[in-house]
């Protein structure tokens, strides 16, 4: 689904960031679509829930239950990455 992108040169993404990010968007890869973008548009891009569900063409009760599934599937599955660790534990 995604196209590789070349990885732009940013002075303030250390090396524990890069690798962070890499697994975060491993863990996308492995979700489903109906879950991964209302998730990536509240969570990364910081949208409400309206936009959110407007966005998505979905109902905001729909968006809800899917932010849940979503925020489940994603956490069990990033605590499989050694690089995400310390962002789990301030969670």
């Amino acid at each position: 689904f995604f196209e590789e992108v070349p990885e732009p040169e940013v002075a303030w993404a250390g090396n524990d960031f890069k690798e962070a990010a890499s697994c975060v968007y491993q863990i996308f890869e492995r979700m489903p679509v109906d879950e991964r973008l209302p998730f990536a548009l509240r969570m990364l891009d910081g949208l409400d829930l309206e936009s959110t569900a407007a966005a998505c063409g979905m109902s905001v009760p729909t968006v809800r239950r899917r932010l849940v599934r979503a925020e489940r599937r994603f956490f069990k599955m990033a605590r499989q990455f050694e690089a995400l660790r310390p962002w789990l534990e301030t969670r």
